[in-house]
């Protein structure tokens, strides 16, 4: 049941660009920045329809340019799209919570600019970053069960959010 979503939420091959629009908090007010970001990645993780949003708050603006002008972004777009539509047809996810943790240290800021260096080949500033966690619920056959996924939100220098599938300390690690 939770393959998919995690898969989803461990695919590290993509970002997006709509940073400026925000939804509608609770009190009425606009998110914006990382915290709209994340939010809209997360329901992205958990909509039919949510392939678009989901690879562009992964990928850099010059990376998806790369993918149109190989006429691979709508399929790829498709494929996602397809896939968790016919997950979602046995069991529903929500999106519980979503809570900002750590900003990141300027090794941290570093270590991410080199992740998107080496996933995406993109020479990338990046000027701020923070570390989230979002739990999930997953309901099959009236079981309800609750994960929480630790995930980055990192601001490209003219490119907007971004959202890494990995948590702080992996991106220290391993780039």
């Amino acid at each position: 049941m939770k393959k998919l979503f995690a898969l989803s939420l461990s695919c590290l091959t993509i970002m997006t660009c709509f940073v400026g629009c925000g939804d509608d908090d609770d009190d009425g007010s606009k998110k914006s920045g990382p915290d709209a970001a994340v939010e809209a990645f997360a329901k992205a993780c958990t909509s039919k329809n949510g392939g678009k949003n989901y690879y562009t708050y992964q990928f850099p603006e010059s990376y998806i340019k790369e993918l149109k002008e190989d006429d691979e972004w709508e399929d790829m777009i498709n494929d996602y799209n397809d896939d968790l539509a016919d997950y979602l047809e046995d069991c529903k996810i929500t999106v519980k919570d979503v809570k900002k943790g750590d900003k990141f240290d300027d090794d941290t800021l570093k270590s991410a600019e080199s992740y998107f260096e080496s996933r995406y080949d993109a020479d990338v500033k990046i000027t701020e970053g923070y570390e989230y966690k979002v739990k999930i619920q997953y309901e099959e056959d009236g079981e309800k069960e609750t994960d929480a996924e630790l995930l980055c939100a990192v601001k490209l220098k003219d490119d907007g959010w971004k959202v890494i599938n990995n948590d702080a300390d992996y991106i220290s690690s391993h780039y």
